[in-house]
């Protein structure tokens, strides 16, 4: 996944929470892709091959998902304590404001909410021996992550360096 700067939010740690779960897109995208077998051979996962194929097994497949709950999941609790964090500061703004702030809040909690119901529906899947694409893993990750972080997140990185409480 290419970080262009709309995705880059001028906080390190969150930057970097995000530099995690592109590397997860990223494998997603080889493994997705017609010749990711081929690539995933060259990094040393052969045992994780079907030779005859060269598909991905499902026990690679889940391990990916799982990867990806546990940055999400370690991800979106810090974005939402540094939104707590923030709460008080953002109180002495006009009443219209701060509403606008707790909606933000709200909304951004219903997206993580989302996309880890969306994924843990994913795992399921795998766990159950389905058969699960990795090319609809990637499309959806990559499609939220995306949209997720140019606007959701941007927009609470300003309600952040508004607070002053927390640096950016």
């Amino acid at each position: 996944m290419i970080l262009t700067p709309s995705l880059v939010t001028g906080f390190p740690l969150i930057d970097q929470q995000h530099e995690q779960l592109f590397n997860i897109i990223d494998t997603l995208e080889i493994m997705a892709s017609s010749d990711g077998s081929f690539r995933a051979v060259a990094e040393g996962t052969r045992k994780h091959l079907t030779p005859a194929t060269g598909t991905v097994q499902p026990v690679v497949v889940r391990k990916v998902i799982e990867r990806l709950m546990y940055y999400a999941d370690i991800h979106f609790q810090y974005e939402e304590s540094l939104m707590s964090y923030a709460s008080p500061a953002l109180t002495k703004l006009d009443g219209d404001q701060y509403e606008d702030f707790a909606k933000h809040v709200c909304l951004h909690h219903r997206e993580h909410h989302s996309f880890s119901t969306t994924v843990t529906e994913y795992h399921k899947q795998v766990t159950s021996y389905c058969t699960l694409s990795p090319a609809s893993i990637y499309v959806f990750v990559h499609h939220w992550v995306t949209e997720h972080i140019e606007k959701t997140d941007q927009a609470m990185c300003v309600w952040l360096r508004r607070s002053d409480a927390v640096a950016g």
